[in-house]
């Protein structure tokens, strides 16, 4: 039985990397590489009135960290694979006898995006800046009213998953959208995520408990809101 397992594992991976490979996921020799979580996600300033350093750390090891190891068959020697393409692999880039597998390897290439996402937002805080303030006043009215519909829609959405301040893909001009993705979900296609605040129950239960609409606040308090200026 023992035998078995250990051919099968390798037929598997074996299968995995040459399905992937046909979607330019892979690239090299197929040797095994584990995702650089620390390098994709760093933690450098951070506002200690939303959540410490240390705690940010020791979040993104353990969740990242598991993801990261989950996902480690997919990448090669040089290039790691890009964890959102791979998310979005159709099922016909996988042999039947792995198709049952999806919904677990999707599950781990979207939280490892979510995550990343998540701590790519966080900042020290600081003031608004003015293209951002325009921004936001065109899609909310004004800063105090994107403020009040984050903090409704963290205490509205009572399930696991992400808050997103999203922007439509729109030619003529930029809308800003408020998008809750269940479990690890990616956004859909037509939606590029700016901000994103985890709202796992891990995230926040250790400090603010069940007051969500506290840890959204904390959260705004201190997001890199230079990113809704950033040229993309």
């Amino acid at each position: 039985m023992k035998k078995r397992f250990t051919v099968n594992f390798f037929k598997f991976r074996r299968h995995l990397i040459i399905a992937a490979g046909k979607f330019g996921v892979l690239k090299g020799d197929g040797k095994r590489m584990h995702f650089d979580y620390k390098k994709d996600a760093p933690i450098e300033q951070v506002n200690a009135d939303f959540l410490t350093k240390e705690e940010l750390v020791r979040h993104r090891d353990i969740y990242m960290g598991e993801q990261a190891a989950a996902l480690s068959v997919f990448t090669d020697g040089k290039d790691k694979c890009d964890a959102q393409v791979l998310c979005r692999l159709p099922p016909s880039a996988f042999p039947r006898y792995m198709r049952n597998m999806l919904d677990s390897i999707r599950e781990d290439a979207g939280g490892y995006v979510c995550h990343r996402a998540f701590f790519a937002s966080i900042g020290s805080g600081g003031a608004v800046p003015a293209e951002a303030r325009k921004l936001i006043k065109s899609s909310f009215g004004s800063l105090e009213g994107l403020r009040f519909a984050f903090t409704d829609a963290a205490k509205k959405y009572r399930e696991q998953g992400y808050l997103w301040i999203a922007e439509e893909n729109l030619r003529r001009h930029r809308a800003l959208k408020l998008v809750f993705t269940k479990g690890n979900s990616l956004l859909p296609p037509h939606m590029h995520g700016i901000l994103c605040l985890d709202m796992w129950e891990h995230s926040y239960s250790g400090r603010y408990g069940c007051d969500r609409g506290a840890y959204a606040a904390a959260f705004l308090a201190c997001a890199r809101w230079e990113k809704l200026v950033l040229v993309r």
